[in-house]
């Protein structure tokens, strides 16, 4: 993705570890960010963000979770885990899909 953007001469301000440090650094700056729309249109629903399409078209991306091994039979690991798949592996609703 980022190649992409280089190759569209955008300037890239920031590498932040996670989304949700995101919402608190695009409220509080003129930045703009590229995330997956479900993680969007929730930052949108809480706050001053909006969600816009994207002028150009990027490379499809993968999603991977990672574990310690000692946390892999953990009932709550599991959950959070169990989770994090139904999160992306389900398709968009109708509604989002099409934007």
């Amino acid at each position: 993705m980022e190649e992409t953007l280089v190759k569209k001469n955008a300037h890239i301000a920031a590498h932040l570890p996670n989304v949700m440090a995101l919402a608190m650094t695009l409220e509080r700056t003129d930045l703009i960010a590229i995330i997956p729309r479900r993680a969007a249109t929730e930052f949108a629903k809480a706050g001053t963000l909006k969600v816009c399409k994207l002028p150009i078209v990027l490379p499809a991306f993968d999603v991977s979770i990672y574990w310690h091994e000692r946390s892999h039979t953990s009932l709550s690991s599991v959950w959070m885990r169990e989770q994090m798949v139904d999160l992306f592996m389900n398709k968009l609703p109708a509604k989002l899909a099409g934007r």
